[in-house]
This record gives structure tokens, sequence and C-alpha cells, in this order.
């Protein structure tokens, strides 16, 4: 009998090996598959003052992008510098009040990747008074819809899009929310 239990000791210990092999397997094979299916939702969060470094697009906006979603965790999502490539269309009156088309692209920068995306949407003047100088002011009100376009870093392989809001008076406050997949 000795004998008999000694002979069945390294089967066992290889089909305790073998079966160990392939738990870990499987867990890593759906680790993979949770990873490149995961879905987060996003806040990106901008503010600053309007910079133009150019007549075609706007600086001197600074971001953050957080994880809304409970249960995942990212390091570090990113935070950095903003540079928004806006196109402003005529403006047309709806039930009274009148509203721009606005459509663009972002780039968001930061030093763990970039990550670029367009929108369209609604921009409508509030409080709009022409000073005795001929200037108009007023602060702007925008709202829409985003898509992601490319990303790099940790933000490559990203898919998705939302919706967005904004108030502009030569500040900048935007908030874009949306869910994203990686």
């Amino acid at each position: 009998m000795g004998m008999l239990k000694g002979a069945h000791q390294p089967v066992v210990l290889v089909l305790t090996a073998a079966v160990a092999v392939l738990v870990l397997a499987a867990a890593g094979a759906a680790q993979s598959e949770f990873t490149a299916a995961a879905t987060l939702q996003i806040a990106i969060h901008e503010t600053g003052s309007e910079n133009h470094p150019n007549s075609h697009s706007i600086g001197g906006v600074k971001f953050t992008v957080e994880s809304l979603s409970a249960g995942v965790h990212l390091a570090n999502i990113g935070s950095g510098a903003v540079l928004i490539f806006p196109n402003k269309g005529v403006p047309k009156v709806v039930d009274g009040e009148q509203q721009a088309p606005v459509t663009g692209s972002e780039r968001l920068t930061s030093k763990n990747g970039e990550l670029l995306f367009s929108f369209s949407g609604t921009s409508i003047t509030v409080n709009g008074k022409l000073l005795p100088s001929g200037e108009f002011r007023g602060f702007d009100n925008e709202r829409g819809t985003w898509k992601i376009d490319h990303g790099t870093g940790i933000y490559k392989g990203w898919k998705g899009g939302g919706r967005w809001a904004g108030n502009t008076d030569g500040t900048i406050n935007s908030e874009w929310d949306g869910r994203v997949t990686h």
C-alpha cells in the first residue's frame, strides 16, 4: 500500500499543477477581455480664460478627466492643456431665440497622452448687449454632442462620446460627459 500511495503522489501533483495553470490562464483571458471591453462613464472638465493663439483656435484652457464608473480604478486618467478649433455657423432665430450652430474639434494634451475629439451643437448668446464703443458683449451658452476621433498614450484605443454643455464669457467652463470603451 505504501508503494501505491507513493505512486499516486506525482500524478496528484501533476494534476494539481495542470488545474492551477488552467485556472490562471482562464483568469488571464477573462482579465484581457474585461480590459479590452471595459466601459467607463467619464466627465471631462474644462476651465480657463480664452486665449486665441490664432484666429482659428482657442488655448489657455485646462482640463481634468474623471472616471465616474463605480469600481473601476485608473491611476491617473489625465489633466493638462486644451486646444479648441471651433467653427461657429450663421445664427438663425428659433422660436424667437437667436441660435448658431457650432462644430469643431479639441485636442487634450497631458503627460499621459493626447485625446482628440470632434463636437457639434448649438450656441446661444445670453444677455448680449451692444456697448457704446460698438463692441457686442454677452456670454455664450453652448451644448451638443461629442465623439472621440483618436487617442495616444493612456487614451489609445478609447472609443465613444457623449453630451457636453458650457458657458463662455471670456472664460470657458465646459463639461463633456459620456461613455468610453477601451
